[in-house]
């Protein structure tokens, strides 16, 4: 009762307590797929700009909406330009890698989904007493 996240049971070999896998919930359909991308695209150096530019047209083929992704303070940059500037709107992952005014917020949000898909596929490893 002390411990109320942690779950425990019996086997044949001991006691057998194991902690669930992820405190946050399912991970969304977004960072799944960002997550998987910006982990085959990266480097020992970081991940280049070529490849984030690669990761925003895939996202994009994927059909996932800027504003639906962004984290407020990353979207916020970027509605104020695109109610500036009408005509040229930013309104695709592609459009908002390739400006550098917002591609630090777009690389803000592709590193929150490769720790966040990678936390959810870290394997729950169970604690066992043997007796």
């Amino acid at each position: 009762m002390n411990y109320p996240t942690l779950r425990w049971w019996m086997e044949a070999g001991g006691l057998v307590i194991d902690e669930p896998a992820a405190e946050m919930g399912p991970l969304d359909l977004f960072d799944s797929s960002a997550g998987e991308l910006v982990i085959s695209k990266w480097t020992e150096k970081g991940l280049p700009l070529a490849e984030l530019v690669e990761i925003a047209k895939q996202l994009d083929a994927k059909g996932f909406e800027l504003k639906a992704c962004l984290q407020p303070a990353q979207w916020k940059p970027i509605s104020d330009h695109n109610q500036k500037f009408a005509r040229k709107a930013i309104r695709t992952f592609e459009a908002a890698a390739q400006d550098k005014r917002f591609v630090r917020g777009i690389r803000k949000r592709l590193y929150l989904s490769r720790d966040r898909y990678r936390k959810a596929q870290r394997p729950v490893q169970p604690i066992l007493f043997e007796f």
